[in-house]
């Protein structure tokens, strides 16, 4: 007869009932990126030192080194919260993505451009992302910084905003072509 003690039955138990999480968020990645494929996008891939799935509030927020990749583009931050909504219409199992907030240290890398922030506000219905807080945005060599910045990824355009801090102001550095 093996004798099981309690703190060992308690560890099974946390296990056991974390399970049904680890079942929604590998369903919510698969359906994620079964919607990404048809819409003619690339599936996305998280990376993170730690993921906590809350189904009542539709979350799932990946905390440590978090890396973010959906073809060239590439989001990092410490913290980084996908919000989700059930595909209702159509009634068929899936989720898709509805907004992402993340902060700390957060970057943004799509091709040359490389913007940085310390939050970032992403809405998916508008594929719009909004860095705030000591923002930067690199596209080769040249540097323009402001207090936020407005990134529309679909029409490849960045609009970037002075504080209302006394002084504050939109600042680009520019340089010449070296190879011209």
């Amino acid at each position: 007869m093996t004798i099981i003690s309690s703190a060992c039955l308690n560890h099974c138990r946390r296990f056991l009932i974390t399970i049904p999480h680890a079942l929604v968020l590998v369903t919510f990645l698969l359906t994620t990126t079964a919607m990404a494929q048809v819409k003619g996008q690339e599936p996305i891939h998280i990376e993170a030192d730690r993921m906590v799935s809350d189904q009542k509030k539709n979350t799932v927020t990946f905390s440590g080194k978090v890396e973010a990749r959906q073809g060239p583009l590439t989001i990092r931050a410490a913290t980084m919260t996908v919000f989700h909504r059930t595909n209702s219409k159509n009634k068929k199992p899936g989720q898709q993505i509805n907004k992402i907030h993340a902060q700390g240290k957060v970057e943004i890398v799509k091709d040359e451009l490389i913007a940085t922030g310390n939050k970032l506000e992403y809405q998916a219905s508008t594929n719009q992302a909004l860095l705030m807080g000591n923002t930067k945005v690199w596209h080769n060599n040249n540097l323009v910084t402001g207090d936020q910045i407005l990134l529309d990824l679909t029409k490849n355009t960045t609009i970037i905003e002075s504080g209302q801090k006394e002084g504050g102001r939109v600042k680009a550095f520019f340089y010449p072509d070296a190879d011209k």
